[in-house]
């Protein structure tokens, strides 16, 4: 059962993405995502109660490797210049590699948010 549990949440972050990678990330809804899945739109609410927590969760394995490429480029490097250059060089290679995953990072955070609530959604 748990595995299915699992199953489910991680179902639909993968409708999620798709909503975001062929609509646009203003199009990012729980009933679009529980339509994509096939369960309801509470199905989605169980397991990410709000959109922050849906998009926190599509967009934490992404920024955890972006992190990953950083410090991997910068380890052993001779010097704190060539550490920035390799730095610098793979964000590059990682963020044009996928540019639907940079746009999952950078651009659906945003969707939500309203000024002068601090930027929360």
């Amino acid at each position: 059962m748990a595995a299915r549990k699992g199953e489910t949440a991680e179902r639909i972050l993968v409708a999620a993405r798709e909503v975001v990678r062929a609509e646009g990330p203003d199009r990012l809804t729980f009933d679009a995502v529980a339509d994509k899945v096939g369960v309801s739109k509470q199905a989605v609410l169980y397991w990410y109660p709000n959109k922050a927590r849906l998009i926190e969760a599509l967009v934490r394995p992404a920024l955890e490797s972006e992190s990953a490429a950083g410090r991997g480029a910068v380890n052993a490097k001779a010097s704190a210049d060539a550490a920035i250059r390799a730095f610098v060089t793979a964000l590059a290679v990682f963020h044009t590699s996928d540019l639907d995953r940079f746009r999952l990072m950078y651009v659906t955070p945003q969707i939500g948010r309203r000024p002068g609530r601090n930027g929360q959604m």
